[in-house]
């Protein structure tokens, strides 16, 4: 892909690399493709910023040192660790799986800031808390943004 076509930045909706959970978070999507075309994309455009944006569930709570290895070897620089959020007036999703899924806040915290200490020093973290997600009603299509190009350039990705 020439130059002048690749983007900034690429952010990549990526909740695990654990083929089972992957299945049962994306509805039967295949992580092993997912991760082969970020891979093949950081290729072709390797000054390209790559995210993923991860939900962090009780499904894949436990995952995200895989995960992130794996984003690291792909070529991935900013991950955005997002705490799953239950919306109980929401009309469109099924209260009962979403309420399942919730991590409590503490639990979040702690890997949070485990991964934080580990993988600190190689990449950057940008972490969503579900209270941050509630303040002042704002979407959590808003609050979920990765940093625009002056942030990721201010903060030196």
């Amino acid at each position: 892909m020439p130059a002048a076509l690749c983007p900034h930045f690429l952010t990549v909706s990526m909740d695990t690399v654990d083929p089972m959970v992957f299945k049962q978070l994306r509805g039967g999507a295949s992580v092993g493709k997912v991760l082969r075309n970020v891979t093949e994309f950081h290729k072709t455009c390797p000054t390209v910023r790559m995210g993923f944006i991860t939900t962090v569930t009780k499904l894949n709570i436990g995952l995200i040192d895989p995960l992130i290895d794996a984003g690291l070897e792909a070529g991935v620089a900013v991950f955005h660790l997002r705490q799953v959020i239950h919306n109980p007036d929401s009309p469109v999703i099924d209260h009962s799986a979403v309420s399942d899924l919730t991590v409590p806040d503490a639990a979040f915290a702690d890997v949070v800031a485990r991964v934080q200490g580990k993988y600190g020093h190689v990449t950057r973290f940008c972490i969503q808390e579900a209270s941050g997600m509630r303040i002042l009603g704002n979407s959590v299509r808003t609050q979920s943004m990765l940093p625009g190009e002056a942030e990721l350039a201010r903060i030196g990705i």
